[in-house]
């Protein structure tokens, strides 16, 4: 025990006196995180807007009722009218999402159920925008659909008194009048009250919905525990130029309290990171303080992962250099696939899948879904066993080819 709070105190003593490492440790995910939630647009994030560029040949009320409902799409589309000439050369110049162009004959085909070819041009530097709009149309023309398999002779002769260019007589709209009477007649059985009712409600464990810069926290805080067990495995080579690893393995207990000493002291510095970094990001974007605790347990038993595994490579390198090379070889990429730079969310599905199975990745998912509140007993408590397991895997092999390496 003597010997184990012997190097505990010697290890943070030391690593106190190199407070450059801890700021680049603590300076570097903060000011990533800065950028991105300044690129994001705030904790709320960009809400996106596709600019549409529309040609009203028709000038119906079919159109009109295209219009506004693009217009309604909770705020997402910007509609502006245009002429097609002009609004061809905006496109081409990059200034909006798409131009749609209803050609006159839209409201009458509509309304008599014959096919009619819209026209419609994307931007191809954009991406999601005009699938956006693409989606809406289609969701459009799903409702036309239905609705006239509901009213459809009453449509079609609307659609004809139009192309006849008459105006209905009393008895006609007498007709269309008590047929749309007769069809909400006919539904109220189902709509008044509906036949089936949909209750929304948060399930057990959702949580916080995530924004854009929120799924970056994780990814920011698990990039700065593996700078810190890139640099705090470094250490062991400095134990053993200075010839105190070889001291070490002769001592009672051999190297095991060695070992158990600089993970423990590093230990307290990953927890004291994982709390500056984790409670501006919680308090930035509004997640409940009693997650912080199981996040922090979470985090610290992560970093001591990581530095087990880095420790362990470190032993086989055949120098120093050799092994900062390797470390570096090894983190950045753990971060590019782990979802440190860029979350796994917004990955293919073949490079997430890859990601989720690397260490880093692995406790990103779950720490993502400790932040957000999506996690239960069953998935950290099986999460902790598993990292706990693979630490003291790692450090028992370390310990082993400790008196090795010292020799050497």
């Amino acid at each position: 025990m003597y010997l184990l709070c012997a190097g505990m105190q010697k290890d943070l003593r030391r690593f106190l006196r190199d407070p450059v490492a801890l700021m680049f440790w603590l300076a570097l995910p903060l000011g990533i995180g800065i950028a991105i939630t300044l690129a994001t647009g705030g904790a709320a994030g960009p809400k996106p807007i596709a600019r549409l560029f529309l040609v009203n040949e028709d000038q119906s009320l079919v159109s009109d009722i295209l219009i506004q409902a693009f217009r309604q799409a909770g705020g997402v589309f910007q509609v502006e009218p245009v002429e097609r000439a002009e609004g061809r050369r905006r496109l081409d110049r990059g200034e909006g999402t798409a131009l749609l162009i209803l050609a006159k004959g839209f409201g009458e085909a509509v309304l008599a159920e014959k096919p009619f070819r819209l026209e419609l041009i994307t931007n191809p530097e954009q991406r999601i925008l005009p699938q956006m709009v693409e989606e809406l149309l289609q969701v459009l023309r799903q409702a036309v659909f239905y609705l006239h398999r509901l009213a459809g002779n009453e449509l079609k002769a609307l659609a004809a008194g139009r192309a006849g260019s008459r105006v209905f007589s009393d008895a006609d709209i007498a007709r269309i009048s008590i047929a749309i009477h007769q069809t909400a007649n006919r539904l109220q059985n189902y709509l008044y009250p509906p036949a089936v009712l949909l209750e929304t409600a948060p399930r057990a464990g959702t949580g916080t919905q995530a924004n854009i810069s929120m799924m970056f926290l994780p990814g920011i805080l698990l990039m700065s525990l593996l700078f810190m067990a890139q640099g705090l495995s470094d250490d062991i080579w400095k134990e053993r130029n200075q010839g105190t690893l070889r001291r070490w393995t002769i001592a009672p207990g051999g190297p095991l309290p060695f070992l158990i000493a600089k993970l423990v002291s590093a230990a307290v510095l990953i927890f004291a990171v994982s709390l500056i970094i984790l409670s501006i990001g919680m308090a930035y974007h509004g997640l409940p303080f009693y997650r912080l605790p199981l996040a922090l347990l979470w985090s610290t038993v992560s970093g001591l992962l990581f530095l087990s595994l880095m420790q362990f490579m470190q032993l086989y390198a055949s120098s120093q250099r050799a092994g900062a090379i390797l470390a570096t070889c090894l983190v950045f990429p753990l971060m590019i696939l782990g979802g440190s730079m860029f979350p796994l969310e917004r990955m293919p599905a073949w490079m997430a899948a890859v990601g989720r199975c690397t260490p880093n990745g692995w406790a990103l998912e779950l720490l993502k879904d400790i932040l957000l509140g999506r996690s239960d007993p069953t998935d950290w408590s099986a999460g902790f066993a598993g990292m706990a397991l693979l630490s003291v895997a790692a450090s028992l092999l370390t310990v082993r080819r400790i008196p090795t390496f010292a020799r050497n």
